[in-house]
């Protein structure tokens, strides 16, 4: 089954880690941290990253500000999802198009000729002032900037024992571990890796009618980017009237 959306701290794991493993005098919270970046980004799960949007709603930061064409991406962004402009909601385009001033002729009304594209922690649009709002998805942390991570056995595991791992190469490096007890913990970490990838990579029965909707369409549209995807897991129903 799909990921729950409950997380944990990175300290849980850690206290499982001196529980386990003799490795108290090697654990540095520092290297946990880049570790457990690392094995979370990984594992490919899609339904790990927490989903934002820049339009200050409830805890989600404000819009992005842009001014003489360019905005600042938010800190902690992983990966764009959609862009639309804040004010006029309408629907904005990737473009690798150096030219940054909207030169665009105009379009019919329901489209959008708004474009953006992204370098170096900033976002370049086709118009000069205005405000973003963007869907993005981030690495989930806690309040102090821990990562966070989903509390599922086989991915707890799978951070655990990646930690351990690296932690054990260290040690076996250093003629401190025996050599068959570092390879016994690196074939457990590469298969909680391999199941916490195929668990987190699992869809719910939900998520499959809505993946199901979206291939099997009675009428094709090549247009739903204009409603920001917004139907696109909706059905198509054939109505078929008759005559009494």
């Amino acid at each position: 089954m799909a990921l729950t959306g409950q997380y944990i701290e990175l300290s849980e794991v850690i206290e499982r880690l001196y529980r386990q493993f003799p490795f108290h005098d090697e654990i540095k919270i520092s290297d946990a941290v880049i570790w457990t970046f690392d094995v979370l980004s990984s594992l490919g799960i899609p339904d790990f990253y927490v989903e934002k949007t820049t339009n200050d709603e409830g805890d989600n930061p404000s819009p992005i500000v842009i001014e003489n064409y360019r905005g600042t991406l938010p800190l902690d962004i992983h990966s764009i999802y959609l862009v639309r402009d804040y004010d006029t909601q309408l629907p904005m385009y990737c473009t690798s198009s150096p030219f940054k001033s909207d030169t665009t002729i105009p379009l019919d009304p329901y489209e959008s000729s708004l474009t953006y594209n992204t370098n170096n922690s900033f976002i370049f649009t086709s118009f000069e002032t205005g405000n973003v709002e963007m869907v993005y998805r981030a690495f989930p942390t806690s309040p102090i900037g821990l990562p966070m991570i989903p509390s599922e056995t086989r991915i707890m595991n799978a951070v655990l024992y990646y930690i351990a791992e690296k932690i054990a190469f260290i040690l076996w490096m250093e003629n401190r571990l025996a050599r068959d007890v570092y390879e016994h913990i690196e074939q457990q970490s590469l298969w909680y890796l391999a199941s916490g990838s195929t668990k987190g990579s699992m869809p719910s029965i939900d998520q499959m009618e809505s993946l199901k909707n979206r291939w099997i369409r009675l009428i094709q549209d090549p247009n739903l980017h204009d409603s920001s995807f917004r139907y696109i897991a909706n059905k198509d129903r054939l109505i078929l009237h008759r005559n009494v």
